[in-house]
């Protein structure tokens, strides 16, 4: 728990908890599921599971952007309010289209023509949901 309530961001990946956990001689060997399950059953932690490899949202495009997906898990007393939760996905989007960007203009850069169509397109995608959303 003092690790959910110390690092910056509140919403954690799930493999950068792992990773943290195994840190700790004593849970060097614990495995995912096992850490998973505990946590979802754990009255002061909300386990959010996102998109997963191999979902039509397309991970890997995302994967090739440096945008990791996948569950995710928060500390219940930093679930952020509206608010704080609005800035939070204005610059993740932010964050999300520069990301893609320098992965176009790298696709462009090699003449890799299918990613290029791809990336054009996640980014229209981007935009259309920033232009859009009600945050």
């Amino acid at each position: 728990m003092s690790y959910l309530r110390q690092v910056k961001n509140p919403i954690v990946p799930f493999k950068n908890l792992l990773d943290y956990c195994r840190r700790d001689e004593a849970c060097a060997s614990i495995a995912e599921a096992p850490l998973l399950t505990f946590l979802r059953q754990h009255s002061d932690i909300e386990v959010l599971d996102g998109p997963l490899p191999g979902e039509e949202l397309g991970t890997e495009l995302f994967g090739e952007a440096g945008i990791e997906m996948g569950t995710r898990v928060i500390s219940k007393e930093r679930i952020p309010s509206r608010q704080e939760m609005e800035v939070l996905l204005v610059s993740q989007v932010h964050t999300m289209q520069q990301e893609l960007a320098r992965a176009l203009s790298h696709a462009v850069d090699v003449g890799d023509k299918e990613h290029t169509a791809q990336l054009r397109d996640a980014l229209q995608r981007a935009d259309a949901m920033r232009n859009s959303s009600r945050f």
